[in-house]
């Protein structure tokens, strides 16, 4: 039997012929390793003894597309880690080498129409002066006049207060008509008799919280609200008063921009959105690994086997003198089916167990067992 080598003196390199997609064609470590893949292929698959029905531009298609379904596995477990800290950022901000920092900052933007971001912006105070009858306040415009808050940024309102004459004496009974007619009244001075109490310190703390509350419920003669940066008092003030409260001002991204943000959607244009969109391109290939690279011969190794078993399926048998020749191609399509879905369960479970999730818990697991060793080695003893 004439025996047709599958591997032809055309180097990967000089080759007018690449890979269908040319995605790795000017990345020098796959054009060696493209030659020394055909080289493997055709031993693997007996070209040095019999026929093999694929050529070299076969080989380096089949190898192209199992470089990219490696890369693909690992995309969709990179996402899997990833997506939270992509999510509104810019969608061409990632390289093919760069993973994001992984941040607070979406969760921020994502709670933001639901809670107060608690710390993660300094606290800040300021005051305006409302007028007798006056019942609402732009709190947003007065910042900005005044240069604290910016246009684009998104202001926090806190708490609001109004600052009431210190009082010298208080009865120890939160509800005495003497702490509303002090307030009331002015009477900042006021001593009506001196007292004295022994008392043990705890309930000295409890007597300040009680008081604290008070002030903030019973003796409130007002109640108050802010939407949109603008301030409502209820009801209408009589007199004139000046008005306190903290905020914090969280400074918008150029990207978050807009009425959107704290609205239903979370993003714009050119901004990650979900996976689809998510800036996980390849990787170089020279930036592989052995072990990536292994991934890839085996299941390039099986794309062959299998192409090679479609080819062999259209002419189940070749006559010959005096009978015929029965091809393998079921066979071959068999075996590359069990060997693709071998390597890709063995690929899935790898980068199943690296996630940072799996990793916490292995260094989680790690911890217990050296804090049980520890606790099993016996105690030194030390001379006094």
């Amino acid at each position: 039997m004439t025996v047709i080598p599958l591997r032809s003196p055309t180097a990967f390199a000089s080759s007018s012929y690449k890979t269908p997609f040319g995605i790795f064609d000017d990345d020098t470590t796959f054009r060696s390793d493209a030659d020394a893949m055909v080289e493997y292929v055709r031993r693997r698959l007996g070209g040095a003894t019999v026929t093999t029905e694929i050529t070299q531009n076969d080989v380096w298609a089949c190898f192209e597309d199992a470089t990219l379904e490696f890369h693909s596995y690992v995309s969709i477990y990179q996402a899997r880690d990833l997506m939270m800290d992509m999510i509104g950022q810019p969608s061409a901000s990632l390289t093919t080498v760069q993973t994001p920092h992984h941040t607070t900052r979406f969760l921020q933007h994502y709670s933001a129409p639901y809670n107060w971001l608690g710390d993660a912006y300094s606290m800040h105070s300021g005051s305006i002066t409302m007028a007798a009858s006056q019942q609402h306040a732009d709190l947003r415009a007065d910042l900005i006049s005044n240069g604290k808050l910016k246009d684009g940024d998104i202001l926090h309102i806190k708490d609001v207060y109004y600052a009431s004459n210190i009082q010298v004496y208080r009865l120890f009974n939160t509800t005495s008509a003497m702490n509303y007619l002090n307030r009331e009244f002015n009477f900042n001075s006021y001593i009506p008799e001196v007292m004295f109490y022994l008392l043990p310190v705890w309930e000295d703390v409890l007597r300040v919280q009680e008081f604290a509350v008070s002030d903030k419920v019973r003796r409130a003669n007002f109640s108050w609200r802010v939407n949109n940066g603008v301030l409502t008092v209820y009801p209408a003030l009589k007199t004139s008063k000046t008005i306190w409260y903290t905020y914090q001002v969280e400074p918008i991204d150029a990207a978050l921009s807009g009425s959107m943000h704290y609205q239903n959607y979370l993003g714009t244009s050119g901004t990650v959105t979900n996976v689809s969109n998510a800036p996980l391109e390849v990787m170089p290939y020279m930036s592989l690994n052995r072990m990536s690279k292994q991934f890839i011969k085996r299941i390039t190794l099986a794309v062959c086997k299998e192409l090679l078993g479609r080819v062999r399926s259209k002419y189940m048998s070749i006559p010959i003198p005096d009978g015929e020749v029965t091809l393998d191609g079921a066979d071959l399509r068999s075996e590359a089916s069990a060997e693709l879905d071998m390597v890709r369960g063995e690929l899935k479970e790898w980068l199943e167990s690296l996630t940072h999730t799996a990793l916490l818990t292995q260094e989680q697991e790690k911890q217990d067992a050296i804090y049980i060793s520890y606790q099993k080695t016996p105690l030194r003893m030390i001379k006094g």
